[in-house]
């Protein structure tokens, strides 16, 4: 589950990160559509650079829960609650983002679904057979 959902993410997010730098029109788009981001004294430039920030920020976090994943298939419990780690902060985080897009509630639910998975009984005992 965590490679499906990361993967996704990985994806998703470099696409953006190649994309937008060259074509901003989507994102232009975007900000005249919206007066709250010139209301609030938010520029085009700002928005693209926030953008790109988190976006590279979230591909990093993905790779990075990628690789905890395959640690975690090796039997390195300190992997495991590491990825336990990120799935509750991927829950929290895209919780509260659920306001403003419906469908992050598929990847809290996949995020929650995976911490308890790595916290159930049978795994421990998984990872205790190395």
């Amino acid at each position: 589950m965590v490679w499906v959902f990361t993967g996704f993410a990985l994806v998703s997010t470099l696409t953006a990160l190649l994309v937008i730098p060259s074509d901003d029109s989507l994102l232009r788009e975007l900000y005249e559509e919206d007066a709250r981001f010139s209301d609030s004294g938010v520029s085009l430039s700002m928005l693209k650079s926030t953008v790109i920030g988190v976006s590279a920020f979230l591909a990093v976090w993905a790779f990075s829960a990628m690789l905890l994943a395959v640690l975690a298939y090796r039997r390195h419990n300190w992997a495991r609650w590491t990825l336990f780690g990120s799935a509750i902060a991927t829950a929290v985080f895209s919780l509260a983002l659920v306001i403003g897009a419906p469908m992050m509630l598929v990847l809290t639910g996949a995020a929650v679904y995976t911490a308890v998975l790595l916290t159930r009984p049978h795994v421990a005992a998984w990872y205790a057979r190395k």
